[in-house]
């Protein structure tokens, strides 16, 4: 009954309040709050407000888009990456694969894709939006799925930073599909200075509060290596790892 209210207020305020006066309030607020509060409480609220409006323009972002995918989609083109890499033929993996905008990608470059994700929502969603004759949506945990056909690439975008066991994970897909190819889209720890700040004063530094962890290159080198896999392509771009990798033999 509360939370009810609080989003009839937080509605009723939206549309009462001017624009102009929100931003103007906002923008005093903060800009007295350093000398106004210690400067625990400061960074605090501070980084607290980030989180929480990181949250709101993502939702508003993709409310604004006429497809209702989040506009990364267009503006990063990370699915080149991936489509890119695959052959027309090729076998493809997608785990975690979300609404299916990058099954959906590979699937019109030839590729032939099953494409698993833990949420029913998200491969209802999929099978409306991304549906395509050379895609296979599977609702499964990806930690337990095992591919019964042969697999010639494994995707994983903005997946593996959702996994607490990645070694170990990793290292039962290359033994049970050790001539596939892997594609990673990570996010990087070292996008900004202030994530190292944050972590210094025990507050949320991670993008997603379900991250288990988030990465730099050197991270990111050692648990692919420990889990016997080897990078041959890597950029960085968007703040994130891109990255390709084999089997290490």
């Amino acid at each position: 009954m509360k939370l009810n209210c609080v989003k009839y207020l937080s509605k009723t305020l939206s549309r009462l309040i001017p624009e102009k006066l929100v931003i103007l309030c906002i923008e005093r607020y903060f800009s007295a709050l350093p000398l106004s509060a210690t400067p625990e409480k400061a960074v605090r609220i501070i980084c607290t407000s980030q989180d929480i409006l990181h949250s709101a323009l993502n939702q508003a972002a993709m409310l604004h888009e006429p497809t209702g995918l989040h506009p990364k989609h267009r503006i990063m083109h990370y699915h080149d990456f991936f489509a890119e890499r695959v052959m027309p033929g090729d076998r493809v993996l997608d785990i975690g694969c979300g609404i299916g905008a990058v099954a959906y990608a590979i699937a019109e470059r030839g590729g032939e894709v099953t494409a698993v994700d833990i949420s029913e929502g998200n491969i209802e969603s999929a099978k409306k939006m991304n549906a395509h004759p050379k895609i296979q949506y599977i609702c499964a945990n990806a930690l337990d799925y095992m591919s019964e056909k042969d697999i010639d690439v494994i995707i994983m975008s903005n997946v593996l930073e959702h996994i607490e066991n990645r070694v170990g994970f990793l290292h039962n897909l290359v033994t049970s599909l050790s001539d596939a190819r892997y594609l990673f889209r990570v996010p990087r720890k070292d996008r900004h200075w202030s994530i190292y700040f944050r972590e210094e004063l025990g507050l949320n530094w991670m993008l997603d509060e379900t991250h288990y962890t988030e990465y730099t290159t050197k991270s990111f080198y050692n648990e692919l290596n420990a889990a016997g896999l080897e990078i041959i392509h890597c950029e960085y771009q968007w703040e994130e790892i891109w990255a390709e990798a084999i089997h290490r033999r």
